[in-house]
């Protein structure tokens, strides 16, 4: 599950950009999505509301085109506001528990470019409640963002993956891969 910032900060460019790079992440694992071994979905969050902040792509079984044309599509259906992370973890967590299979694992990838509007507390309690859905979390900082609240995100500084602009994302795709791959075993 990919938990997306879609905020103000975030310019259409950018966007699409993270948007390329989820497609390149899970370029290595389209055999699994195409064998429904895996299934990925896509939150996209702005404000703490369930239009701005929803799933723009749920977990289901589709095929890899499929799905790499639907995240792709994603730069028609984007809302721009605020960087309400924990509820878009919240929202991913939602998702999870509804759609989630049994012995398969959960992993969720936080992508941001800033510092969370919600309180840290609010992230805590999400982590919290994402964990007990047995969700593995990954950070993905872009720019200037919160390392303390990455590393919250993701439990440890290992899972925090961090480049300075969007354009370096690529540079982020075996670490990832690797890490879910990881995280599968």
């Amino acid at each position: 599950m990919f938990v997306l910032d879609e905020s103000i900060s975030v310019s259409n460019t950018e966007y699409k950009q993270s948007l390329t790079w989820i497609n390149n992440v899970l370029a290595p694992f389209k055999l699994d999505i195409d064998a429904d071994n895996v299934r990925v979905g896509v939150v996209g969050f702005s404000n703490k509301d369930y239009s701005d902040t929803s799933v723009r792509i749920p977990l289901q079984k589709q095929s890899a085109s499929t799905l790499t044309g639907s995240i792709t599509e994603l730069i028609n259906t984007r809302k721009r506001g605020s960087t309400y992370i924990g509820f878009g973890i919240t929202i991913a967590g939602y998702e999870l528990m509804d759609k989630q299979r049994k012995d398969i694992p959960n992993i969720m990838i936080v992508i941001t470019d800033g510092v969370a509007t919600d309180a840290t507390t609010d992230i805590e309690s999400a982590v919290k409640d994402a964990g007990k859905l047995g969700a593995k979390m990954i950070a993905v900082g872009i720019g200037q963002t919160n390392a303390q609240q990455l590393e919250l995100i993701a439990g440890s500084k290992t899972r925090v993956h961090h480049v300075s602009n969007y354009k370096q994302l690529p540079t982020l795709v075996s670490s990832v891969d690797k890490q879910i791959a990881e995280s599968c075993k």
